[in-house]
């Protein structure tokens, strides 16, 4: 397996159209979790698969326990957090088409990112701002699998199959409407903003440093989401930080039979996939270079995988009038 890679409370209430729900009302004991990341075993299985990583990391147990000195924040200090309003928790993505992949004779693309064709979003979508942090996934499940510990930090060390559990529970937990992974096309079109290059911010991977936490700057760890400028859809870390999971199965050669109108694959039932299907990520890590953060750049990993390079963000769905009304 290889990837192509909060006792604080936090709440928010969302007001999405006449949706009013509150969501993640989140209470996370520090110590507690502390105290479960010293019980977990089996981070040497897969630090071995990052050449001199584990030598790198053999201070980050210190670090877990010190909170993660500067820049381990055990409670959001500018507000992050505390939305009022579903403007600042979620991101209304417009309808669009835009251009998907890469160009033909860019260097640094991968076949998968091949043939560039254009994509339609049929339809609007809130995304969320920022990627899941710890302290709103144990407002949920409880308990914290991170590696890199920190309740405003994104989650990660999970799969896509945890994030589907935890999905599960979160839309039965009657939040006003439903919530589920971006599809890939969405992920693509809501990373570029209106962009068509290399990067939102223009092709330069020189500039990345002020939009992403990558393998250059990032410490060799995860950092508290939204410490980044944002593209121009309000939308941060969609570089870097974490790998972002996304709903789509991994298909190699998916652009070449990909459908122009909000494409998804599996497309239907009769495509449903296996368990054992490889499920697209998105956007780079703390780990990545460069090159890996590309708008464009496809990577992939099992759903049944757990890493501490990968975590997800959220599209909400509104409940209707006729939702609530059961019509």
């Amino acid at each position: 397996m290889l990837a192509k890679f909060l006792l604080l409370a936090l709440s928010f209430v969302l007001v999405l159209d006449d949706a009013d729900l509150s969501v993640l009302d989140t209470v996370s004991d520090l110590t507690r979790l502390e105290e479960e990341y010293a019980e977990r075993d089996g981070w040497d299985e897969y630090a071995e698969e990052y050449e001199g990583y584990d030598e790198e990391e053999e201070d980050v147990d210190d670090y877990n326990a010190a909170e993660g000195g500067e820049d381990a924040y055990t409670e959001p200090d500018d507000g992050v957090y505390a939305y009022a309003d579903a403007e600042k928790a979620f991101a209304l993505i417009p309808a669009g088409e835009f251009i998907m992949g890469s160009p033909e004779g860019y260097e640094k693309a991968d076949g998968d990112e091949r043939p560039r064709h254009r994509v339609r979003i049929g339809q609007p979508f809130y995304l969320s701002r920022h990627e899941l942090t710890q302290g709103e996934w144990v407002s949920v499940m409880g308990s914290n699998p991170s590696r890199f510990l920190g309740a405003s930090r994104p989650v990660e060390n999970v799969s896509w199959e945890d994030a589907q559990e935890f999905i599960r529970r979160l839309n039965e937990s009657g939040r006003g409407g439903s919530f589920r992974l971006p599809t890939e096309a969405e992920w693509e079109y809501a990373a570029r903003a209106g962009s068509d290059s290399s990067y939102f911010f223009g092709d330069s991977p020189e500039d990345l440093e002020q939009y992403a936490w990558y393998k250059d700057n990032s410490g060799r760890r995860t950092l508290p989401v939204g410490r980044k400028a944002p593209n121009a859809w309000g939308l941060y870390d969609m570089y870097g930080n974490v790998w972002e999971m996304v709903q789509d199965v991994y298909l190699e050669d998916y652009y070449n039979r990909s459908p122009e109108l909000d494409p998804v694959w599996p497309a239907g039932e009769s495509d449903f996939p296996s368990p054992d299907d490889e499920r697209v990520v998105r956007g780079g890590s703390w780990h990545s270079d460069k090159s890996f953060c590309r708008s464009a750049y496809r990577n992939y990993d099992d759903a049944n995988v757990r890493d501490n390079i990968t975590g997800f963000r959220l599209v909400f769905v509104p409940e209707t009038r006729e939702d609530r009304s059961g019509d």
